[in-house]
């Protein structure tokens, strides 16, 4: 289940990457995501707000023995994780086409674990 989550959260972004029109606006949303005053603006969380609360709610359902808060982290967690994968240049020369199988399932395999295997102290 935790899997599917976290392909329901990965593909549609990584998804965008795949056009030139689809990269320009996820480099759009990149930014947006990223600006620490985003949060202020009506529009952007009316996009976001929905995304945020069904994945906490999806990782809840999955997860529901951890601690609290956790799941609001976990999102947190896996925005940065996702959104930071766009800067992919720093893994070298590969092919583009095979730089985004192997970053989509890099970033997939990375947000499972780390969603499964996070342990309170």
């Amino acid at each position: 289940m935790v899997r599917a989550i976290v392909t329901a959260f990965v593909d549609p972004v990584l998804d965008l990457h795949e056009s030139e029109d689809g990269y320009a606006s996820a480099q759009l949303i990149l930014r947006e995501v990223t600006d620490p005053s985003s949060g202020t603006r009506p529009e952007i969380r009316a996009l976001f707000e929905p995304i945020a609360e069904g994945f906490t709610q999806a990782i809840r359902a999955a997860l529901p023995h951890k601690p609290a808060r956790f799941h609001e982290w976990a999102y947190l967690f896996s925005v940065g994780a996702l959104t930071m994968s766009a800067f992919d240049d720093r893994v070298g020369a590969a092919p583009s086409a095979a730089r985004r199988t192997d970053k989509r399932d890099a970033l997939k395999r990375y947000l499972v674990a780390a969603l499964r295997d996070a342990e309170p102290e």
